[in-house]
């Protein structure tokens, strides 16, 4: 990928994680903390690690920016840190694609049986959420980092992505996880949207909201990332080269956008509707008065 493609890209995605970050700021200044985790535990779980991935991605996209633009030196000490700080944005972002397959399996459970409160299902939902990605996190760590050396510079010239990094280049095992859990989540969200079409009986409001914003999650994932992935692997069939190499980070672009949608959708489905109050005509004020 041409650094001065990748440039203007991750200048946009840092400010797109920054208005994640600020939007998630408004829906909490609205609205308090307290009461959304009592309401809403794997949501909370969701915006936690979209927070947690939106530090994470400012420093890594502005450390990249840093290095294109030569404002850091290109030595082994600058690019083994982006390396592992790419590494930890894949490794937060399989937490947030765990809870949202847990998302999925709880309205799936839901749609399924609406009589059922299902709490064993979702502490065990809740604790393997947890469990996955952890386990993930430590094996990257464990495989990537000896791959690492401080004689060395991971980013051959040009390289302007994790993706192109020679950590990468011997092991591809942490971008394979991260397809695994985008696929996982469209095979499971379309079960969701089938059920959801079939399903007859009225919801309560707030299972409806959710329930809005689940299908936005499934499509936003399905059109954002899993159909660039499948044009992008059928591309590398037929010519050997990734898309990316001419359009630049649209993986990044892709699942980042889909965050920051997520919340702005979050935002309009549940903002508490405004009570107005009748205005009372001449005739009625006479009356009253």
């Amino acid at each position: 990928m041409g650094c001065m493609i990748a440039l203007p890209e991750y200048i946009f995605l840092i400010l797109l994680w920054i208005a994640t970050l600020l939007s998630i700021f408004v829906i909490f200044k609205r609205r308090s903390l307290t009461t959304f985790i009592k309401e809403s535990p794997t949501l909370t779980f969701i915006f936690g690690f979209t927070a947690i991935l939106g530090l994470n991605q400012v420093i890594g996209f502005t450390w990249w920016t840093l290095l294109i633009t030569h404002a850091l030196p290109t030595v082994p000490l600058t690019g083994n840190t982006i390396v592992v700080v790419n590494i930890l944005s894949i490794s937060i972002q399989a937490y947030y694609d765990t809870f949202t397959i847990v998302l999925l399996l709880q309205r799936i459970a839901v749609l399924s049986d609406p009589t059922r409160t299902w709490r064993t299902l979702n502490q065990f939902l809740y604790i393997t959420g947890l469990m996955v990605p952890t386990l993930l996190l430590i094996y990257f760590l464990v495989i990537y980092l000896p791959l690492l050396s401080a004689e060395s510079n991971p980013l051959p010239e040009g390289c302007c992505a994790l993706i192109c990094s020679k950590p990468l280049t011997i092991r591809r095992t942490i971008m394979n996880a991260r397809v695994t859990l985008s696929l996982t989540n469209v095979l499971l969200g379309t079960v969701f949207i089938i059920l959801f079409l079939i399903r007859k009986k009225p919801l309560n409001t707030n299972t409806t909201k959710i329930n809005q914003l689940t299908r936005f999650l499934f499509f936003g994932r399905l059109i954002l990332e899993v159909i660039p992935l499948a044009v992008d692997s059928a591309f590398i069939m037929v010519t050997g080269i990734t898309i990316g190499y001419y359009i630049g980070a649209f993986g990044a672009i892709g699942c980042s956008i889909e965050e920051f949608l997520f919340i702005f959708v979050y935002y309009f489905v549940f903002k508490p509707k405004k009570h107005v109050v009748p205005r009372l005509t001449r005739e009625s004020d006479t009356k009253a008065g």
